[in-house]
């Protein structure tokens, strides 16, 4: 093999070697890696959307669940129930909201972001929700319910929990941050309820 033939076979060898290197210069002008980037959002945008996820929990969790807990005899005194629970979450709602337009956060937007927020917050509500429910005196402990009423008013909350995590998870890659949010938004929930019981 002569000398010319073999300069051809080089030059394309450096150019393969070179591509990868044009690839990643150019993936940040990517429209998938600019999705998966947390970008800023408008705040009325933001405040809409939050506003929208919330009433669905609350049709979800706060009205649809206890009438069909009570058709079921799993929850007594409905009307009770809904009386200081409802307020007591729209007003943890609304200051989430707020605080939410107020810092501006980064959001993430692309379906495939990391699960482990998502997780992380929803474990940190629940277990701040367990805690306080077998602490405080002002709350129902679990070993006063019935097994189904226990079990009912836990699927409940996972639920619960769960839409709010997807939410929570949205304003942060890390897995901490995310347990602390859910924790945080669990215990304002609480301290609401207790609130109003005092009242």
């Amino acid at each position: 093999m002569t000398r010319r033939e073999r300069r051809p076979s080089q030059l394309g060898e450096r150019i393969r070697l070179d591509l990868p290197d044009f690839d990643e210069a150019l993936s940040p002008f990517d429209p998938s890696h600019l999705a998966r980037t947390p970008q800023r959002v408008a705040t009325a945008p933001l405040v809409s959307a939050m506003t929208g996820w919330f009433s669905l929990i609350l049709l979800t969790t706060y009205v649809a669940a206890p009438l069909t807990r009570g058709a079921m005899g799993l929850l007594d005194n409905v009307a009770g129930h809904m009386l200081f629970n409802i307020p007591a979450f729209m007003l943890t709602a609304f200051v989430v909201t707020i605080s939410a337009a107020v810092l501006q956060p980064a959001v993430r937007l692309h379906p495939d972001a990391p699960r482990d927020p998502v997780l992380a917050a929803t474990g940190g509500g629940l277990l701040t929700w367990a805690l306080l429910h077998n602490l405080s005196p002002l709350l129902q402990p679990f070993t006063q319910m019935t097994s189904p009423e226990l079990l009912s008013f836990l699927a409940v909350n996972v639920v619960e929990m769960g839409l709010i995590g997807v939410m929570l998870a949205s304003f942060t890659r890390s897995s901490m941050k995310a347990f602390a949010l859910g924790a945080l938004v669990q215990a304002l929930m609480l301290g609401m309820v207790s609130g109003l019981l005092i009242l």
